[in-house]
């Protein structure tokens, strides 16, 4: 994703965990990307194990190397652009480069 870097006009943290990014091109086009997430299922017991002082209050937790992507035309949500109509998930590094470059092509 680093080589889109230049359309990046958001990266915050996203409030399960992970950063929630926002791509824009000069089409119109856009994209947003966030980590694709799983529950914790036994929550508290799995952290105290680990010893990880900040467990997640949501149950929530990113999972490493997937991510969503949702289509935007106009800082809109799009389900139009013939990409998809819906968002894609389970989507690792290399998919969601080839979708940005797809969507900056449109």
């Amino acid at each position: 994703m680093n080589q889109w870097k230049e359309f990046l006009v958001s990266d915050k943290p996203h409030h399960y965990g992970g950063s929630h990014r926002i791509y824009r091109f000069e089409n119109g086009y856009g994209a947003s990307v966030i980590p694709e997430f799983e529950l914790i299922n036994n929550l508290h017991d799995e952290y105290v194990e680990n010893q990880d002082p900040e467990i997640p209050e949501s149950g929530m937790r990113p999972i490493k190397g997937r991510w969503e992507l949702a289509v935007f035309q106009d800082g809109e949500l799009c389900y139009t652009s013939g990409i998809t109509d819906d968002v894609l998930r389970h989507l690792n590094d290399p998919e969601v480069d080839n979708y940005l470059g797809i969507i900056h092509r449109l």
